[in-house]
Parts: structure tokens; sequence; C-alpha cells
């Protein structure tokens, strides 16, 4: 008889086992049996504790963003302390694009969850907490008056959201062939404009972000696990 771990040990040796076959095979490669046979469990306790495949898929990749914001605390401190929340935007989305487009094992995950039903509905859910715990803590830039309504939030996220997931489709299929860091310009100019009336606002942090990044390195190790150094 198979010796079935319990409780939390049971969950987290399905979520790794998850993790260590999406990061090694990709979503679509990944069965529901090689990830309980590993995990030392079954499927009925994998369907318990994350309802299926997808579910479990979304979380790893949402701790994954995670895991990129943390690592670019420390060294966005500074800007956090001038107040400057339109560039530490900028540089959170251009290290999460980075970070994705790190190896191929990620861009294959991403590839892959990014036709979910589930993922707009991710996408859209960061935008609407990040927007308003910028309105909650106090914006520190001119930002549309419209947002404060929630019905034209709803609409604004989930035109931008399904913009982002198509266009860095398309850029890490390499569909696009303008130059990388040109679309991602090209992406938060479009994207912000939706949010702060000042173009000329956003086109200077557009051009700061690009440069604060250009200093910074990316890594993403086995199983999603996040570096940033600054460059010497």
């Amino acid at each position: 008889m198979a010796n079935y771990k319990k409780g939390t040990e049971t969950k987290t040796a399905l979520y790794n086992s998850a993790k260590k076959f999406f990061y090694t095979k990709g979503y679509n490669e990944t069965t529901i049996k090689e990830i309980v046979v590993e995990a030392e469990s079954n499927p009925g306790l994998f369907v318990y504790y994350f309802e299926g495949k997808e579910s479990v898929a979304i979380s790893i990749f949402r701790e994954f963003a995670d895991a990129i914001t943390l690592a670019l605390k420390d060294i966005l401190a500074p800007l956090r302390d001038k107040g400057e929340d339109l560039l530490i935007d900028m540089v959170e989305y251009r290290a999460y694009f980075e970070c994705i487009n790190a190896g191929p094992e990620i861009v294959r995950f991403y590839n892959n969850i990014s036709e979910l039903g589930s993922f707009p509905r991710l996408v859209i859910s960061w935008m609407d907490f990040f927007t308003h715990k910028r309105y909650k803590d106090g914006l520190k830039y001119e930002t549309n008056p419209m947002i404060c309504d929630k019905t034209y939030f709803d609409a604004v996220a989930s035109l931008t959201a399904g913009m982002q997931i198509q266009f860095f489709r398309d850029i890490i299929q390499k569909s696009i062939a303008i130059p990388y860091e040109d679309a991602i310009d090209m992406f938060l100019t479009e994207c912000y404009r939706f949010l702060v009336p000042d173009k000329n606002q956003v086109q200077e942090n557009v051009r700061k972000s690009r440069k604060m990044a250009g200093k910074l390195k990316f890594e993403v190790s086995e199983y999603f696990e996040v570096k940033v150094f600054q460059k010497n």
C-alpha cells in the first residue's frame, strides 16, 4: 500500500511536484498522474487540495510573479521613498517580462498557461489590486479620475489585460519583428495612457524605466526561483 503523506505535508508535496513537472515538461505535457506519483499521493487528494491542474498552475504562476516583486523590493526602495509610483510600476512590469523571457522553460510555461481560461482573470486581479492599493496609499502621479469609477476601471483592466497577454505572447514567440525593448516601450506607453492623462509623464517614465531595468540582471533558476542583481 502506498505511503500517503497527510495534511499540509501532502499539499506541499503535490504543489512542489507540480512545480517540478511544469518547469521541466511544461503545463500541457504534464499529467496529474505524474504529479501524484512523484508526491507519493493520489488523484483524489490532488483534486481536494487544488481542484485541478489548471488551478495549481495558476497558483504557481502567481507565486512566481510575487517572487519577482519581492526580488525588486530593496532595489526599488529609494524610488518608493521618493514616491515615484509610476516608475516603480514600469520597472516591475519590465522585470516581469524579463523573467518570463529568461529561459525556454519559463517561456514554454507562459505560452501554455496564458491560453487557459482563468489566466486573464488573474492578470485583471493584479491590476485591480495594485491600482486600488495606489489610491489607498495616495498616488504620487496624476491619474485619470475615471479610474475611481469601478465600472470604468473594470473596462480598462479587461482591455489592457487582454492586450498584455496577447502582445507578450507575440513578443516571446517572435511574431513581432520590432526590437524587444522597443516592443516593451510600446506596451507601457499604450497601457498607461488609459491611467495617466499626461503623455509626457508617461514617456518620461518609460525612458527612465528602460534605463533602470537595463542596469539589472534577471535570473530564473530551476523551479521558478527568481533573483535580481544590479550589474557592475
